[in-house]
């Protein structure tokens, strides 16, 4: 946990050893939400805003989020680009999405090094704090990710943090007012509107959940049609008569073909059947 009380101070952090992988990540900041002010008609938001900044080990020189890569991917999967002010605020779930960093901003120590400058502390309707409680990063593709639209009340509460209850409300959809409104999910981030959902249980299994599957069974039947009525001038109702079948059942697998970075152009047949 940092703070400071200082306009437009700036601190620098890098995570080490970290087995990041030099792919594309969402990079989160999490942080108290405490300067909300709500009236009957308006809310305004009056958190500190934080400029983040993150190095290039690449151009050895400090990157501005949010970066606009231009990779339809990634708007799909997380459904939002972050702020175009380059000054992010925690919203009412404590978080703020501050855009994707990619390979270069991925050390030789698999870690990543940023940079956060405070604004807006002086403010008469702000805290006068500016801090972050952690910053995590959530990969557009991994491997056995859990689908929450399809995933059973069993295998969701074998995730960290979620007990049965919200097991049930997430494969409900229930949301804060006791709704069955949320499914199907659109994106990972609508968990936050499940009841019972907080951020450090939504921190933890971020990277372990999607809202899609990449694996799918295809069961095939191919037929061989005789047209009767050409060939045999039938007057009966029935045009055509099967003189071969052969059926085939596969398990595909889409993940590398959706892939940010994709290494391949057509489906994985990971077993014929």
């Amino acid at each position: 946990m940092f703070y400071t009380r200082k306009e437009a101070e700036e601190g620098e952090w890098e995570w080490k050893k970290r087995g990041l992988k030099k792919t594309y990540y969402a990079l989160y900041i999490a942080g108290l939400n405490d300067s909300i002010s709500t009236t009957e008609f308006l809310e305004e938001n009056y958190n500190s805003q934080i400029e983040i900044k993150v190095f290039n080990f690449v151009t050895h020189k400090y990157d501005e989020l949010p970066i606009d890569y231009d990779i339809k991917s990634l708007g799909e999967l997380y459904g939002q680009s972050g702020s175009r002010s380059g000054r992010f605020q925690y919203e009412k779930n404590d978080l703020a999405f501050c855009g994707f960093i990619g390979p270069e901003h991925i050390s030789t120590e698999k870690g990543i090094k940023v940079k956060l400058i405070s604004h807006g502390l002086n403010n008469m309707n702000c805290s006068g704090f500016a801090w972050f409680d952690y910053i995590y990063l959530a990969p557009g593709t991994s491997s056995g990710k859990i689908n929450v639209n399809t995933a059973s009340q069993r295998i969701l509460s074998s995730l960290k943090g979620v007990d049965q209850n919200i097991a049930k409300n997430i494969y409900l959809g229930i949301n804060s007012f006791d709704k069955a409104v949320l499914k199907p999910y659109k994106v990972v981030t609508d968990l936050l509107d499940v009841k019972g959902m907080s951020t450090k249980i939504y921190a933890d299994i971020h990277n372990l959940i999607t809202v899609r599957s990449d694996q799918f069974r295809v069961n095939i039947i191919v037929q061989t049609l005789k047209d009767v009525k050409k060939a045999e001038k039938s007057q009966g109702k029935q045009d055509y008569k099967v003189t071969s079948t052969r059926s085939g059942s596969f398990i595909l697998d889409r993940q590398k073909l959706t892939s940010i970075l994709p290494d391949k152009k057509k489906f994985d047949v990971i077993m014929d059947m």
